[in-house]
């Protein structure tokens, strides 16, 4: 065989599982290795590729005049020409215009073709051959058929022409694979739906906060969400601040009362009744004074504590977020760079494999920088690629974080609320007590006894008064 023999690739093929085969898309270039008579199946590699395998021959024309995309025989207008980019990619030249692109111009016809069947591949014959193989056999006893259909090609055009429509032509477009926001990148979610979350069982940061929503990172949410618990908490600690004084004035309000000389002159069990009344508001001004000085020390300094303990952990955390963040985009700015300059170096390439005035050694020059263009955009994308991953692995760690540090301050809350709760049934147990011991000395006023000893004390005499005697 020739060295070097191209062929052109008709159909996608995505290797049908098999280990040895060689996968590619539609319009891509394979540099051809071996072609054995049988002429099922060649074996090659992309150019430039390491990897080498084998693919039907079938989905694959050698290189002729005649260009091909997808299932379809390819008519380009007058001024258009299709060439290979050393990669294999197909791309268009306008020779009036000199304008390129790599869609297919406007005006494009196609003819759709069937594709055809595949015969077993080299890895199947061999597996054939070393076991005993039973046929299956249809309902007329005839072994079936083996018929693939190539799906179809991502870059496949489907045209309508001009003259059978009112409507422009329209090109179906590429979906794309990955997307990029703020310089992040993700899989596109048709070619990846199957991704397994890290924590399956559980509703996890570490799982739905990767996207940027509203122009927000998944991070500034979390962190947004900490924000808030922290000024939850301060706003907390201010509400149980006023309690407290709620009760110290209270309390305060019940001890000068407790003091007044209001009723100080009633007598018998109704004095002693009102004494206990007095000497109550005293004791029950302790325990609200008590309830308050509690509040302070055990509600309300413990979640300001938690406050500033949060703010210092959630600015730790968005600094090297942010310092992550900014390498990706300086990474991601390299990527850019590289993505112009070898579209610029493609341009010189086919300028001179279009133009006479260019020699061979100007042809294999602009190779050689279109070539190294791509090696030095790929080793951008390592690189950048290197940066994600420990985005990535940094991300999980500061996400299992910050779920941990929101489950502690939901468990702190709700700890000052149980203390609170107790202090305020404490209080309230012991304000019951003194209204018990205030009710018993109630029970205990008499008005037989009052009476009785009002008038032992203040009787004026017995004597009562008797009928003026008349003259006689």
């Amino acid at each position: 065989m020739a060295a070097q023999e191209l062929c052109l690739s008709l159909y996608p093929y995505n290797g049908d599982g098999q280990e040895d085969a060689l996968t590619f898309e539609v319009g891509e270039r394979i540099v051809l290795l071996e072609k054995p008579d049988d002429g099922g199946w060649w074996k090659g590699h992309k150019p430039g590729g390491l990897v080498k395998g084998w693919f039907p021959a079938s989905y694959v024309k050698l290189e002729t005049a005649s260009p091909r995309v997808g299932r379809a025989t390819i008519n380009l207008p007058s001024d258009w020409a299709m060439y290979q980019s050393p990669e294999g990619k197909p791309y268009y030249v306008n020779t009036s215009t000199r304008e390129t692109r790599w869609e297919i111009p406007v005006g494009t016809q196609t003819v759709p073709l069937t594709p055809p069947p595949l015969s077993p591949s080299p890895s199947q014959t061999k597996q054939t051959n070393g076991d005993a193989v039973s046929k299956v056999q249809d309902k007329n006893g005839s072994a079936p058929t083996i018929s693939v259909t190539p799906p179809a090609s991502p870059t496949e055009v489907i045209e309508v022409p001009p003259e059978e429509t009112n409507q422009p032509p329209q090109t179906n477009t590429v979906k794309p694979r990955q997307f990029v926001i703020n310089n992040i990148t993700f899989p596109h979610p048709d070619s990846l739906k199957d991704q397994s979350l890290l924590k399956p069982d559980e509703c996890s940061y570490c799982d739905y906060f990767w996207a940027d929503k509203n122009e927000q990172s998944g991070f500034n949410v979390l962190t947004d969400k900490h924000h808030l618990g922290k000024v939850l908490s301060k706003e907390m600690a201010e509400f149980f601040k006023e309690r407290a004084a709620l009760e110290e004035n209270y309390a305060k309000s019940l001890h000068k009362l407790s003091q007044s000389q209001l009723g100080s002159r009633e007598e018998g069990t109704l004095s002693d009744a009102w004494k206990k009344i007095k000497v109550s508001l005293a004791e029950e001004a302790e325990y609200h004074q008590q309830f308050a000085t509690k509040i302070r020390e055990e509600v309300e300094k413990p979640l300001l504590a938690y406050k500033d303990a949060l703010k210092k952990e959630i600015k730790k955390m968005e600094q090297q977020t942010m310092d992550q963040r900014k390498q990706l985009a300086s990474k991601m700015q390299v990527i850019e760079k590289a993505k112009f300059k070898l579209e610029e170096k493609r341009k010189d390439l086919e300028f001179k494999q279009t133009s006479p005035q260019a020699s061979r050694a100007d042809e294999e020059k602009a190779k050689r920088k279109t070539v190294q263009a791509g090696e030095e955009l790929n080793k951008a994308v390592d690189t950048y690629n290197a940066v994600q991953d420990q985005w990535f692995q940094d991300m999980v760690t500061l996400t299992l974080e910050l779920e941990k540090m929101e489950l502690n301050r939901i468990n702190m809350v709700k700890t000052q609320y149980d203390k609170y709760h107790q202090l305020r049934n404490n209080r309230d147990t012991s304000s019951q007590k003194i209204l018990q011991n205030l009710h018993s000395i109630i029970e205990k006023v008499d008005m037989s006894i009052d009476k009785d000893n009002f008038v032992r004390s203040h009787a004026t005499g017995k004597l009562r008064p008797v009928h003026l005697a008349k003259v006689r």
